[in-house]
């Protein structure tokens, strides 16, 4: 160990001993964080913007799917004669209900074999 100063570590303590202006350096940090503030408004902005724009090119096909599938889920799997057994039975005689069944027995199966 040698007694001698490193000059290089004595000009980093001379460094850090200078003063700098606080009202300046607020100023400019506040700055910053307006600007960058202002970035992520605007490319927000941009992109809601480009997703309406999505949304709007996508909408009418989605209605089309939309409006086939509300005709096609009440359709009756068996064909009832009778009036108030065909309101009976109703709830479980359609496509929607074997649907409904059909994923509910699939997430009972999941959680049996994931236990």
């Amino acid at each position: 160990m040698t007694t001698e100063l490193d000059p290089r570590l004595q000009a980093l303590f001379e460094q850090a001993e200078q003063t700098f202006d606080s009202e300046r350096f607020l100023g400019d940090v506040m700055r910053r964080v307006d600007r960058q503030r202002y970035r992520a408004m605007l490319l927000w902005s941009l992109f809601g913007l480009v997703v309406l724009i999505g949304f709007a090119f996508v909408a009418s096909p989605v209605f089309a799917a939309v409006n086939f599938v509300s005709q096609f889920l009440p359709m009756s799997v068996v064909e009832v004669e009778t009036e108030w057994l065909q309101m009976l039975v109703s709830p479980v005689n359609s496509i929607a209900a074997a649907i409904a069944v059909g994923g509910l027995l699939i997430v009972k199966f999941f959680r049996w074999v994931l236990r």
